[in-house]
């Protein structure tokens, strides 16, 4: 299990910038949230299992396109959401990232 630790810190540190772009982007929510996946969303398959469902669930939400566009791309996945759905999504990517270092935490502390 140590072995897959170095991949873990990569995953970490693109949902660190992912978070960072969150936060210190200009614009609205969805603005910064389309903008900080664009360049750092992450796979689920490059978490841990224990918490690839929750990053499946957030994935779901900023992948799902309306019925009327082609382009599967997260502007026009997110073009008809909420600032307030948007939002909730932000937020779940920091429980993400939080949920990813204290596994890291753990692994490294019970070896």
């Amino acid at each position: 299990m140590k072995e897959d630790l170095p991949g873990y810190h990569y995953t970490l540190e693109r949902l660190n910038k992912l978070t960072y772009e969150l936060t210190v982007n200009e614009g609205d929510i969805k603005k910064r949230l389309v903008e900080a996946l664009t360049y750092y969303w992450i796979s689920a398959d490059d978490l841990p299992e224990k918490i690839r469902e929750f990053a499946d669930k957030i994935d779901t939400a900023v992948s799902c396109i309306p019925k009327d566009e082609y382009d599967n791309t997260y502007k026009n996945s997110l073009a008809n959401k909420h600032l307030k759905t948007c939002s909730k999504i932000a937020s779940q990517i920091v429980d993400l990232e939080q949920m990813l270092t204290e596994y890291i935490d753990d692994m490294i502390s019970n070896n």
